[in-house]
């Protein structure tokens, strides 16, 4: 079994245009998902594509200055190997998550005179991290 390490997202770093805005993740905005959740790793944001979890010890998750950091134990599988391998080439070099905004006290938004509309992840419901090839947060 191999283990893929890494940064699942930053903080204060902004994402690409989504669509109007753009977005950043405070500092300490995964830390009551980490400790209340079981968070999937996936590949691509779908269910039918599990690598890891945290309720299985198969993924391990925490904030640091940096940002959400993670361990994820490749499991030997097709699908495993498929990403352990192309993870190891360079071809998958990105990770992104998924949450839910279940608090309006969870983001803040802003307009920036330079970047436009901005939204500060303050507070979220991760349900994942995926591995990608094209992230929202280059």
């Amino acid at each position: 079994m191999s283990t893929i390490e890494g940064y699942a997202a930053v903080f204060d770093s902004l994402s690409s245009d989504l669509g109007g805005f753009r977005e950043k993740i405070a500092p300490g905005a995964f830390s009551r998902s980490i400790r209340e959740y079981d968070i999937l790793a996936l590949h691509h944001h779908r269910h039918d594509k599990i690598l890891g979890r945290t309720s299985n010890k198969t993924l391990a998750l925490f904030e640091d200055r940096k940002g959400l950091f993670f361990s994820l134990q490749v499991p030997d599988t097709g699908l495993g190997n498929d990403i352990a391998t192309l993870v190891k080439i360079g071809s998958i070099n990105s990770m992104s998550f998924g949450f839910y905004m279940t608090d309006a006290d969870g983001e803040y938004w802003e307009h920036d005179p330079h970047l436009g509309i901005v939204r500060t992840l303050l507070d979220v419901d991760l349900s994942e991290i995926s591995t990608v090839g094209r992230p929202a947060y280059p």
